[in-house]
C-alpha cells in the first residue's frame, strides 16, 4: 500500500510540473534595421499588438520578447522618423521554440505615397510568378494577395508586406516574388524617389489541378 501510495504521489508530482497544453509561453526575437543603409536602428519599439508584450531594440538593433503565451500574433516595429512594419500572423509558443522576427524600417522623409508621385513606377519585365504553395494546391485553395511594395530609387523592391489576403497560406509565396520584381522608379520634380505601391497576386489552380485523382 506505502508503495501504491508513493508511485501515485511521485505521478501527481510529475503531471504539476508539466506544462499545460496550449499553455506552453515562447519568445520572439530579432534585428531592426533600415532599409536602405542597412545599418541597426537603436531604441525601435517591438510589440506585439493588442497585447502588453514590448520592446526596445538596443545598439545592435535586437530585441527580446520572452514569457509569450502560445497564439498568433501582429507584431509591430516603430521608430521615430521611419515607416513602421507589421509581420502579420506569427505564431509564438508551443514548443515552437524562439521565433525571429526581421524588420527593415523604411525613412519616413525618404519614402512618398504614389499618389504623391509626379510619375508612377513602373514594373520591367519578366514579371515574377509567385510559386503556388502545395498546401493550397491540396487543398484546391484559390485567391488573390494585394502586397504594398516600396520600391527605391534604383528600382529594387526593398520592402513588401500583405495588406489584404483571400487565403493567409498564399501569404509567404506572394512577399517572395514581390521581393523579386524590378520597376523603373517613381519620380517627384525630375529626381527619382522612393514610392510605395500596391499589387494583386493572383492565384488561380490549372483545371487539370482540381481535377480528382483516380
Amino acid at each position: 500500500m506505502k508503495r501504491t501510495a508513493s508511485i501515485f504521489t511521485a505521478l501527481l508530482l510529475l503531471f504539476t510540473l508539466l506544462p499545460a497544453a496550449g499553455d506552453s509561453p515562447g519568445t520572439v526575437i530579432g534585428t531592426v534595421i533600415d532599409v536602405e543603409t542597412r545599418a541597426p536602428i537603436a531604441s525601435a519599439t517591438v510589440s506585439l499588438m493588442g497585447t502588453g508584450f514590448t520592446a526596445k531594440s538596443g545598439r545592435d538593433g535586437q530585441f527580446r520578447i520572452d514569457g509569450i503565451p502560445e497564439g498568433f500574433y501582429q507584431v509591430k516595429a516603430e521608430a521615430a522618423s521611419y515607416e513602421p512594419h507589421v509581420m502579420n500572423n506569427l505564431y509564438i509558443g508551443g514548443g515552437s521554440g524562439k521565433v525571429t522576427a526581421f524588420f527593415t524600417l523604411a525613412s519616413a522623409e525618404r519614402t512618398k505615397e504614389a499618389g504623391e508621385v509626379d510619375v508612377q513606377p513602373s514594373p520591367i519585365q519578366p514579371f515574377i510568378a509567385p510559386k503556388y504553395p502545395e498546401e493550397a494546391r491540396k487543398k484546391g485553395i484559390e485567391g488573390t494577395v494585394f502586397v504594398k511594395m516600396l520600391v527605391s530609387e534604383k528600382g529594387e523592391v526593398k520592402n513588401a508586406q500583405v495588406i489584404q489576403t483571400d487565403a493567409e497560406v498564399l501569404n509567404q509565396a506572394s512577399i517572395e516574388a514581390a521581393m523579386k520584381w524590378r520597376f523603373t522608379p517613381g519620380g517627384k520634380n525630375g529626381k527619382p524617389v522612393s514610392t510605395w505601391i500596391v499589387l494583386p497576386f493572383k492565384f488561380k489552380l490549372n483545371p487539370d489541378d482540381v481535377k480528382p485523382k483516380n
